[in-house]
């Protein structure tokens, strides 16, 4: 476990974080020229923020390997109780007493009760202590190759607990790196939402909304509803779908790009929030053919679902 742990300044999930990022890289792009006054001209550095937490190991990963590991863990552990207990049976079997000094000093009662870390010290010395008996218990059936088998089991045990840790450190160090990027991320994306609220608050309703990030308390509350578009694009031979599809949003008044985004793993969008309003989309994905839409209608207050099959070339 890592020493003062850092917190998280956004209250959202990742995904939204990234979503969240995405936006901001669209609507800046669409009034860049605005943004100049405040000496921006291009939207890299909140991209290369969210280049490097996209590349970071999501949380899940951690989870799965670290449930796999423990499995692992207790399949050694209860591999390694079998064998000391049938070494035990051995020593009872030739000394019966359970007074008998060849027998205490086994310390077979720990056998129920120790930790990993006291069984794998209790496998030791029940080892070494057999292998000074070999000759005394052979008629009780124990081999070199027995003695050897419990020597690697204990190995085995110890190099599943060593494996469990490390990824519990290493999930325990991705998660302060994730949210130390998510921090900047999110500290870049208010920087320029906040830049876009001062230049449209008093100029155009919609596109100050479009700058509102609902994590932060904001100075003017939402002027107008918001729409929501979201839908998922997939290859027309088999529903396949189709990750990193990207999406252009047009607006069709003027002809000019709006927003844009890619399809998520499972070929799933969702851009939000978007200014009401009709739009074409344009998704483009190498080995496809572009897909046009036809004119859409975003409604405030409401989710408009768009879904594509593309065509390969």
């Amino acid at each position: 476990m890592t020493n003062n742990p850092i917190s998280r300044d956004y209250k959202f999930s990742d995904v939204e974080l990234k979503q969240t990022g995405r936006t901001l890289i669209s609507i800046v792009t669409r009034d860049i020229s605005e943004f100049s006054v405040f000496g921006v001209t291009n939207t890299s550095v909140v991209e290369g923020l969210l280049d490097m937490f996209d590349q970071i190991l999501p949380d899940s990963y951690f989870r799965g390997k670290i449930s796999i590991a423990r499995q692992n863990r207790d399949e050694a552990q209860a591999t390694l109780r079998q064998r000391l207990r049938i070494l035990r049976a051995m020593t009872k079997a030739r000394w019966g007493n359970s007074t008998n000094a060849n027998l205490q000093i086994y310390k077979w009662p720990q056998l129920y009760t120790s930790r990993l870390n006291r069984l794998s010290q209790l496998a030791k010395n029940a080892h070494q202590i057999a292998t000074t008996q070999l000759a005394s218990l052979t008629g009780q059936g124990l081999t070199q190759a027995f003695l050897d088998t419990l020597e690697a089991d204990r190995i085995s045990l110890n190099n599943k607990i060593d494996a469990l840790d490390r990824l519990a450190r290493n999930r325990d160090l991705t998660t302060q790196n994730r949210i130390l990027k998510g921090n900047k991320l999110y500290a870049e994306a208010t920087r320029l939402a906040d830049f876009g609220k001062n230049i449209f608050a008093h100029t155009d309703e919609a596109k100050y909304n479009d700058y509102i990030i609902h994590n932060q308390p904001s100075s003017k509350p939402p002027i107008a509803r918001q729409a929501i578009a979201k839908g998922a694009v997939t290859a027309q031979i088999n529903a396949t779908p189709i990750e990193n599809a990207t999406l252009e949003f047009i607006k069709t008044e003027t002809n000019t790009l709006a927003y844009s985004t890619q399809t998520n793993p499972d070929g799933t969008y969702e851009i939000a929030p978007i200014a009401p309003g009709n739009y074409r989309i344009r998704i483009a994905r190498n080995g496809y053919i572009t897909h046009q839409s036809q004119t859409l209608l975003y409604l405030p207050g409401q989710t408009g679902v768009h879904n594509a099959q593309l065509v390969p070339i």
